[in-house]
């Protein structure tokens, strides 16, 4: 995941509420700066949203003061500003400053976060949840990628589903057929059964060990679930009705561990609402299915939404045949 990049300006036009700002768009994002002070095809440093900028840099103090915890969607004058812009001048500074022998070619696509200090922010888990080891069997970290940074690569005028985007914890189990292996795992670690936590105790909780385990012999297949942990008070935000709920669980995707790929809507039964009906556990909310992907259905889950079951909602992951993505409601984001 590249947070900080070089990138190319693709459209440039005035705020339609304040003369002296610029709409800017970059990838998929759009950003407000000074009037006039970028055009079309100028080279730039961009930011991306839930990145961390360095508390002791010079350049990142002016933009500390509206992002000290990280870089999110804010609104200005009726439009919506997300990352930050910067121009390719504080690259040569900070290499200059630095006299660190960095070679930075300028070339669009360059990764400068490790350059610039910055990092992608992850929400503290404030449990200690005994980890035994990273992600086993090559399970990869559940990254759903942002619209904005598939722009040219999006299936417009396919049928996709869009699944409701739930602001938990991120949990995988798995049960290997070959090895006979079952494990629990979080975003990056996998976790000791025997430990209490929110991660073994839904698996308790749901008998969750014996019908996966049950399914993959029956089929002669190793799987993965992947799924949000929610309730309980986890990510626990004015914001967030999930958190306020009972601990549970909730599907989003399934990992075929032997093909070392995700299931996708032409996989039948091994496709994640399918495999979730047939095993009787809970998946995320499915808000379409089956609906022509436009920019406007983009937009919706985007920015015109607020609410979705009269509740603040994080966003939205569109799954199509070849791939998934995820698609951030601004407002929920500009509050959090």
């Amino acid at each position: 995941m590249k947070i900080a990049t070089i990138e190319r300006i693709t459209q440039v036009s005035t705020h339609p509420d304040a003369d002296r700002l610029d709409l800017v768009h970059v990838l998929g994002y759009q950003c407000i700066t000074p009037k006039d002070k970028y055009n079309i095809n100028d080279l730039v440093v961009y930011i991306q949203p839930d990145s961390v900028l360095p508390l002791d840099e010079e350049w990142s103090q002016e933009y500390l003061k509206y992002a000290r915890i990280r870089v999110k969607a804010i609104k200005i004058r009726g439009e919506w500003s997300e990352g930050i812009i910067l121009s390719l001048d504080l690259i040569r500074a900070v290499v200059q400053n630095n006299g660190c022998g960095v070679q930075v070619t300028e070339k669009e696509g360059e990764d400068l976060a490790e350059l610039l200090h910055i990092h992608h922010y992850e929400p503290v888990i404030p449990q200690g949840l005994n980890a035994i080891g990273h992600l086993p069997f090559g399970i990869p970290e559940t990254n759903e990628e942002r619209w904005e940074n598939l722009i040219n690569d999006l299936p417009f005028n396919q049928l996709v589903d869009v699944t409701l985007k739930i602001d938990g914890q991120s949990c995988t189990i798995y049960y290997n057929y070959r090895t006979k292996q079952f494990g629990v795992c979080g975003r990056n670690f996998e976790y000791d059964l025997t430990k209490t936590n929110n991660f073994t105790q839904i698996v308790k909780k749901q008998n969750l060990a014996d019908r996966l385990r049950v399914y993959c012999e029956k089929k002669q297949i190793s799987l993965a679930l992947r799924g949000e942990l929610f309730g309980s008070g986890i990510q626990n935000k004015s914001t967030n009705s999930h958190s306020k709920q009972p601990l549970q669980l909730a599907i989003f995707s399934v990992f075929l561990l032997d093909q070392k790929r995700h299931a996708r809507k032409n996989d039948g039964e091994l496709y994640f609402h399918n495999l979730c009906r047939e095993l009787e556990i809970q998946h995320v909310p499915v808000l379409e299915e089956n609906v022509e992907l436009t920019q406007e259905l983009i937009n919706k889950y985007s920015k015109e939404l607020k609410l979705i079951n009269n509740n603040p909602f994080e966003g939205a992951v569109v799954q199509y045949e070849r791939g998934s993505f995820k698609i951030i409601n601004k407002h929920y984001d500009s509050k959090n």
